[in-house]
């Protein structure tokens, strides 16, 4: 990542550009790029990460190795992050279907929380039902 100057410094304008993104599969290169969230909001004017707790926060590099992700296992960690989240069937449907509209092949693991996760909702609809 690079932080540099965005236009006139009197207009206080910062661009981030992300670089390496799909030239430097070699972690020790991705590790010249490391650049600590501090520096960028200073540069930036921006607070990235209001709750993160600076103190519990840990350097990814040490300790899921530091190395790119293919945007099909990326965009696989959040829809099952808004799965794990869906308190309803019809929100579980949506996001299930945003697999199809990206074009991404589900894993056993996932397909297995969707299940999961349909089975609750149904105890959770018919738990409700029977009180009313």
């Amino acid at each position: 990542m690079r932080i540099g100057g965005g236009g006139r410094d009197q207009d206080r304008k910062t661009e981030i550009m992300w670089i390496c993104a799909a030239k430097c599969q070699d972690p020790a290169v991705l590790l010249l790029h490391q650049v600590p969230v501090e520096f960028i909001e200073s540069k930036s004017g921006f607070n990235l990460l209001p709750r993160l707790d600076r103190a519990s926060a840990r350097d990814l590099c040490v300790e899921h190795g530091c190395r790119l992700i293919a945007w099909d296992k990326f965009e696989l960690y959040f829809i099952q992050r808004k799965l794990e989240a869906a308190r309803t069937r019809h929100r579980l449907d949506k996001v299930w279907a945003e697999l199809g509209k990206k074009g991404i092949k589900p894993d056993d693991a996932l397909v297995t929380l969707y299940e999961t996760k349909c089975d609750e909702l149904r105890l959770d609809e018919a738990t409700v039902g029977e009180s009313n």
